[in-house]
């Protein structure tokens, strides 16, 4: 199937392997997937990308969701969900001033998920 480009950039395996899951449960092709900040930044720059799912906080790597998103946005204009289970207000806030188009918290529900994959992708002019 064409469709979207997705990337998910989430460290907990379990979590971006459900995501996926429901991404092509939802019909959406195969995403790709990153653990880091900084294999998503190298994703981002040798793939075509529609939209991102960005976690905030990584466990691994030097660089957490909102810088990730930064750099990415140095290079690319990109829609960005972040899906987190931050409860931070300073972190939020960070996330905010970088302008994604949704944040989710975590734990995601499929139908939240899908309405808000669909805005951005239509913002974006994408079906």
């Amino acid at each position: 199937m064409q469709g979207p480009s997705i990337l998910i950039v989430e460290d907990d395996r379990i979590v971006a392997q459900d995501l996926r899951m429901r991404l092509t449960g939802l019909g959406y092709p195969e995403p790709g997937l990153a653990a880091t900040g900084e294999a998503a930044i190298i994703h981002a720059k040798s793939k075509h990308l529609d939209l991102i799912l960005m976690d905030i906080v990584f466990a691994k790597g030097h660089l957490d969701g909102v810088q990730t998103v930064e750099e990415i946005r140095a290079f690319a204009a990109l829609p960005v969900i972040y899906i987190t289970a931050s409860t931070d207000e300073a972190t939020l806030e960070r996330a905010i001033a970088t302008r994604p188009s949704a944040i989710i918290r975590k734990p995601v529900e499929t139908h939240e998920l899908a309405q808000r994959i669909q805005a951005a992708l239509s913002r974006k002019g994408r079906p």
